[in-house]
């Protein structure tokens, strides 16, 4: 070192806690760009409180506010397993009155299946339009026309046809009533009960049918049953969604045709359709044919 410089020493002391670097963090005026400026209002309407604007929010109904609703679902869908199990039941004698085979009965379940189809492809432009409460009554009405026709022992293809309308019918009721009731709080039990009761119209249906059918001649008269009960469950759809009657989502008119491409492009849809497909095809055949193999025992015995 240079002669006649001093030399200072200096001691800093240790800091009395620790210092976290987290913490130090140097401020710095924040600059806004065009592009800052709309990814932090991107970011504000996505993590914000608030959805973004136009966005439909669903929040779950309570069981308290939709009891009659739930009702008038399971009732729809009580009264679809009475019609479902009962054409099984009737074909024995469906047979001798129009003097027809199995090949002409087999159109029963064709155009019911036929009515089926048309109903998932229209069931979403319905409903976008008038309503969960409109695609309910227009079904059950439906239902009710086809066995008032029914009950009138019409010629065959008008008799054809009244399965057709049916078919329709029952499945606007069907869809409308799972997506309702999946829909409300606590689903897994409601659903529980709307799919047992129509396990118990399965159930009594044949039991009525057949013991109509067998008693008199008048096999037919079955249908009487099946319209007074479809009378009662058009009067309590049109009581339970009578506020709403008719008025659907607010801008579901304008993406109805998109909605319906992303289902049915939709691979986990198309799987689950295939299942059911083969699974109520199987359980409705079987159902169908066990009443005509029993025939068939009973004449070769």
């Amino acid at each position: 070192m240079a002669s006649g410089s001093t030399t200072a020493t200096v001691t800093i002391p240790a800091p009395t806690e620790a210092i976290e670097l987290s913490t130090l963090k140097t401020s710095r005026p924040s600059i806004s760009t065009p592009s800052s400026h709309h990814r932090n209002s991107d970011e504000e309407r996505t993590t914000g409180d608030e959805p973004p604007e136009g966005a439909t929010v669903f929040t779950r109904p309570d069981v308290s506010t939709v009891k009659l609703q739930l009702l008038a679902m399971n009732f729809a869908t009580f009264l679809a397993g009475v019609n479902d199990a009962s054409t099984g039941a009737l074909v024995p004698y469906l047979q001798p009155a129009y003097n027809i085979g199995l090949l002409f009965v087999a159109l029963v379940y064709l155009f019911n299946f036929a009515g089926w189809t048309v109903a998932a492809f229209t069931n979403i432009h319905l409903t976008a339009r008038i309503g969960t409460g409109g695609v309910m009554l227009l079904g059950s009405t439906l239902q009710m026309l086809a066995h008032a026709l029914q009950l009138w022992k019409p010629p065959f293809p008008l008799f054809v046809i009244t399965y057709f309308l049916a078919g329709v019918g029952i499945a606007y009721q069907d869809a409308q009533a799972n997506s309702f009731v999946g829909g409300v709080n606590d689903a897994h039990r409601w659903l529980g009960v709307l799919h047992a009761l129509y396990g118990v119209g399965a159930l009594i249906s044949p039991l009525m049918a057949t013991n109509i059918a067998s008693r008199t001649p008048y096999w037919h008269y079955f249908y009487s049953i099946l319209l007074g009960i479809a009378a009662v469950n058009v009067g309590i759809i049109a009581w339970a969604f009578r506020k709403s009657m008719g008025r659907g989502v607010a801008g579901a008119k304008e993406t109805a045709n998109k909605d319906f491409k992303r289902t049915v492009t939709n691979k986990t849809v198309l799987i689950l359709s295939a299942f059911f497909f083969l699974y109520v095809g199987a359980e409705v055949t079987a159902g169908g044919l066990l009443p005509i193999l029993t025939q068939f025992e009973v004449e070769l015995t």
